[in-house]
């Protein structure tokens, strides 16, 4: 249900060419009795539907979801340039909101973490980490036997007070 979010902006159309077809579909002659009964026909539907949104949260969802934005924010207000982001949840709201490029972590060959982060620096770029908080013990999962990089035993660069939280490592802090 989370993603029907991206069909809101069509539901007014829909609702206007739903209730448009009801009213011509009725014979009736007087407009009056035709948009009445359109009325009472939607308004118990309105009515037992409306509880439902609400059940299911999607009020709050932006609070949640917000996280991306105030990262995405925070990177392109306070990092820089030529900062690149190993990444996986955030890599596509880091490349919108912060216009900083992106490689998605997941798809790396655990033996490839290291040679990656040198390559980058070649490159003339500034790598980090960037990680949500549940990510974190998957990042280790599957890059500590690999990689001195992998087990993240430093101090993060920063501390995003988001939900759920947002760690930005920087990969020369394993190196002190």
């Amino acid at each position: 249900w989370s993603f029907l979010r991206f069909l809101l902006p069509a539901f007014p159309a829909m609702l206007a060419l739903v209730a448009a077809g009801l009213l011509r579909s009725l014979t009736w002659p007087s407009s009056w009795l035709r948009t009445w009964a359109v009325v009472l026909i939607l308004m118990p539907f309105l009515a037992f539907r409306i509880g439902r949104p609400i059940t299911l949260g999607i009020f709050g969802v932006w609070q949640v979801e917000r996280r991306y934005v105030d990262t995405g924010t925070y990177v392109r207000l306070n990092m820089p340039e030529n900062a690149v982001f190993l990444s996986m949840q955030q890599s596509g709201s880091l490349r919108y909101y912060a216009d900083r490029l992106t490689i998605r972590w997941d798809y790396l060959e655990p033996e490839w973490l290291d040679r990656s982060i040198d390559v980058l620096k070649d490159l003339g770029l500034k790598p980090y980490f960037l990680l949500e908080e549940p990510e974190e013990s998957y990042f280790r999962g599957r890059f500590s036997a690999a990689s001195r990089l992998g087990s993240l035993n430093w101090k993060a660069h920063v501390q995003l007070a988001t939900d759920p939280v947002v760690r930005i490592y920087d990969p020369d802090g394993a190196r002190r």
